[in-house]
């Protein structure tokens, strides 16, 4: 068959197939079929210098030995001119390194292959690889034969960069595909810790592991006051590191919708104590007032000693109702953690009238969350020890060690057995906001003992927190 009739044969085959191996091969075959030479390979090359034998025919048993062995490892002349930008036309007839490399080593026969022409394989400026054309006891191809090799390259590397660009486009369909299925469970998994988050992208996306962080430093996901990257363990192609953007967009618009949700519950329950608080000051706080005012007022007018005795025990009681509601409402208000944890666990010792020495080992700057909670925990801790520890003295210390945070609270009161607590509610609430944030609440006590409550939370204060508390 003439010239054209081959570049038309090898056309329709390369236009044919979209799988690269198959393709190759089957435009060596038609080649060799449809020319007079008996033997050929072609190498791709990648970016790292590497280069893989992808198609092969006619090949001698000294090359084709051990599954191709001598073709796919060590180097050549050819791939070192390729490497080197020296080979850009057709080259007539090298010495074929390989082949000597496989007489001087006894690997078999060479069927009278010493020489091969080399073309390389172009798209464009890009350099692909190389084809590798042979016929036993040829040394010299001519003009034309180069030339007909060199049109077969040419499509060669045309036809290489469509299949290409198809599994390119079969890859980002594919990927987008994934991206859709992940967002659904995403948005639809609650209480996502960073490991579930990490496992469930390399459910959908298995290209590589991936590293979750919350930082502001070269973020690829932003979303209101959430910043986070997302980083390949490895290196990806241009499309996984498109999808990798998209899926920190969505992971930091969720982390988002979790910070704004849960400053709205903190919002809203600030409301309702701020108006419980008022409600008290107003019904409550009015009532006790009159009733002291009352019981001052009949004080006065009896003269029977014993019913003033009485009402004076009454008074003090009152009074004491009074000032409890007053710490109550104060606490509702939550106004005292304005200035920081400290200062408003030591103004709430001193309302309650409680002998307490608190110490915050170093400064911490906590979650509005966080810091609210340990609060809590501690006036709840402390209105125990006022009410029923009988205790004259209590310690309170905040210390951070190997990302935890410890609340320590104990006192010398009478204790109790820990068993058989006789106020509920108040431990149980103790142990709800410790839960609540991933934490642990241990109490000990044992009567005539005192009591010791350790609130332990984990904390990395090395990360940048949202309100959501994922990192």
């Amino acid at each position: 068959m003439g010239r054209l009739g081959t570049i038309k044969t090898i056309s329709k085959t390369l236009n044919v197939e979209t799988d690269l191996s198959t393709m190759l091969q089957l435009v060596l075959e038609s080649l060799l079929d449809e020319t007079d030479f008996s033997s050929g390979w072609i190498f791709l090359i990648d970016r790292s210098g590497m280069h893989h034998l992808y198609a092969h025919a006619g090949l001698p048993p000294a090359l084709a030995r051990d599954d191709c062995a001598p073709l796919k490892a060590g180097g050549c002349w050819c791939k070192t001119d390729f490497l080197h930008g020296k080979l850009n036309s057709a080259v007539n007839m090298l010495r074929c390194q390989r082949l000597e490399r496989a007489e001087e080593r006894n690997w078999g026969k060479t069927t009278g292959i010493t020489h091969h022409a080399t073309i390389p394989i172009y798209a464009g400026e890009e350099a692909l690889g190389i084809l590798n054309i042979a016929h036993p006891r040829k040394t010299y191809f001519a003009n034309e034969e180069l030339e007909l090799l060199e049109l077969v390259a040419l499509q060669i590397g045309t036809a290489i960069k469509r299949v290409e660009l198809v599994k390119k486009e079969y890859d980002r369909a594919h990927l987008y595909s994934q991206l859709g299925l992940f967002l659904q469970e995403l948005h639809h998994t609650t209480k996502r810790s960073k490991e579930d988050l990490l496992h469930l992208i390399h459910t959908f996306f298995p290209f590589t592991q991936f590293v979750l962080s919350i930082s502001d430093t070269l973020p690829n996901g932003v979303a209101g006051e959430t910043y986070l990257r997302l980083t390949p363990s490895r290196e990806v192609t241009d499309i996984q590191a498109e999808i990798t953007n998209h899926i920190a967009a969505h992971l930091a618009l969720s982390f988002e919708r979790d910070r704004i949700e849960a400053a709205t519950k903190e919002l809203t329950e600030m409301n309702e104590r701020q108006r419980l608080s008022r409600e008290l000051h107003d019904s409550v706080n009015q009532l006790l007032f009159s009733v002291n005012m009352t019981i001052g007022g009949l004080t006065l007018r009896t003269k029977e000693h014993t019913t003033k005795e009485r009402l004076e025990e009454t008074s003090v009681l009152v009074n004491a109702a009074l000032n409890e509601l007053k710490a109550i409402i104060r606490g509702y208000r939550g106004e005292d953690l304005d200035n920081g944890l400290f200062y408003a666990i030591t103004q709430y010792t001193h309302l309650i009238k409680l002998n307490a020495k608190v110490e915050i080992i170093e400064p911490l700057e906590l979650p509005s969350k966080i810091e609210g909670a340990l609060y809590r925990i501690a006036q709840e801790a402390l209105n125990n020890c006022k009410k029923h520890a009988q205790s004259d003295s209590v310690h309170i210390s905040l210390n951070y060690q190997e990302k935890t945070l410890c609340l320590t609270i104990c006192d010398n009161g009478v204790g109790f057995n820990e068993n058989k607590p006789n106020y509920s509610f108040g431990l149980s609430s103790i142990y709800k906001r410790a839960d609540e944030l991933g934490g642990v609440a241990t109490l000990k006590s044992k009567p005539g003992k005192g009591t010791q409550w350790s609130i332990t939370i984990p904390y990395d204060r090395s990360v940048i927190h949202n309100e959501t508390g994922n990192s």
